[in-house]
């Protein structure tokens, strides 16, 4: 359990004299959140590229310093289709190459609305925002993840045009079940009291699009 963001740090500190190429990596789970105050500790690391090259390189540069693989467990993580997972010690690596559940990519603008909050000689470190990362954590089954998306929308006032914009805009071209497995997760969070300003838009349009690629 890594329980000071200064641990995650210095692992990519000594992971960055290991990278032979530069490397943009995006934080998007637990540790993004202990950046924001929003969780004392996590137990993995999950931080995801936007380019395939990167994934190598970055994976080597892992396996470099100690790391080794450990197969995801499809019950736990089946729809989040991890490209791997790396452990060592009381670090776990969990890393995306370019999307999370195979389709909800690392887009354009949240690449625009990411914070850069370390710059090392390769290895620079973007945090998502927290609207991005309510997305991403939506993706899952986990109820941690379901505490943490609560945590995020009564603590911060997430931008939920943001939100919408992004789940629509990118189920237009690549559609699939995620987009109902994010309301999913939004419906059970009204019921736990949460207002989600954007339910009554995106309910509908999952209906739609679930409807639409049961059929492709």
């Amino acid at each position: 359990m890594i329980d000071d963001f200064s641990d995650i740090v210095s692992l990519f500190k000594e992971l960055d004299g290991h990278l032979e190429r530069d490397a943009d990596v995006f934080l998007i789970g637990g540790g993004a959140l202990m950046r924001y105050g929003l969780r004392d500790e996590t137990k993995d690391i999950d931080i995801i590229v936007s380019a395939e090259d990167e994934y190598e390189d970055l994976t080597n540069a892992f396996y470099s310093i100690g790391f080794k693989e450990q197969v995801p467990d499809k019950i736990v993580y089946g729809r989040m289709a991890l490209s791997d997972i790396l452990i060592r010690n009381d670090y776990r690596v969990d890393l995306f190459c370019r999307c999370v559940c195979g389709k909800f990519a690392l887009s354009e603008k949240m690449i625009g609305r990411a914070s850069l909050v370390l710059t090392l000689d390769r290895f620079r470190l973007f945090i998502c925002s927290l609207d991005d990362i309510f997305l991403f954590k939506s993706m899952t089954e986990r109820e941690g993840d379901l505490m943490d998306c609560f945590n995020m929308a009564t603590e911060y006032e997430l931008n939920w045009d943001a939100i919408l914009e992004e789940a629509e805009g990118q189920s237009v071209d690549d559609r699939g079940a995620w987009i109902t497995w994010i309301t999913e997760r939004m419906i059970l969070l009204s019921e736990r009291k949460v207002k989600i300003p954007i339910l009554d838009k995106i309910c509908p349009f999952a209906m739609h699009t679930w409807i639409d690629w049961k059929w492709i």
